[in-house]
């Protein structure tokens, strides 16, 4: 480098060599500072990889999954368009879907662009969710589990069939 200080290198480092005027998303650079976490710390944090959460820093978020987005999001405790500036599509009249699950049919509808994208939050396929929400097959432990952590519920709420 070019006579930095150390704290400066150091500084650089920790934030993956980029300087301040390179930086996007700056909600997860402020957050990045004020918990000093590296970007390698909050990658293993929110269980996303390090290049893919580098790349979101820089800018380039075409391709990122909407898991990603939504652990990021998780993380901070933040809506995903307060972070990444872009608008969730809403789901087309919940693609006809009748479901014995309403509180989390209207959790995914008012917070997922598809079934498919609650789906990869979840960590299912979205064969499986679909047929999951219209009461088809009984979800496993690790699927109530995951679909608890996405939506923040208790079971009884997300699970109440009926209105």
């Amino acid at each position: 480098m070019l006579g930095l200080s150390s704290s400066t290198k150091q500084y650089k480092k920790a934030m993956g060599g980029v300087s301040a005027n390179m930086r996007q998303c700056p909600v997860i650079w402020e957050y990045l500072e004020v918990s000093h976490m590296t970007q390698k710390e909050f990658a293993m944090k929110t269980g996303i990889g390090y290049s893919t959460l580098n790349k979101l820093l820089n800018g380039r978020t075409e391709g990122t999954s909407m898991s990603n987005k939504y652990r990021i999001a998780s993380e901070l405790g933040m809506d995903l368009v307060d972070i990444f500036g872009e608008r969730k599509k809403r789901m087309r009249a919940n693609y006809g879907l009748v479901s014995p699950y309403k509180n989390l049919v209207r959790f995914m509808y008012n917070n997922f662009a598809s079934i498919k994208d609650f789906a990869e939050a979840v960590g299912v396929t979205p064969g499986y969710m679909c047929d999951l929400l219209k009461g088809g097959s009984q979800p496993t432990k690790y699927t109530i589990d995951s679909i608890l952590r996405v939506t923040g519920m208790t079971y009884e709420e997300c699970f109440k069939e009926g209105k």
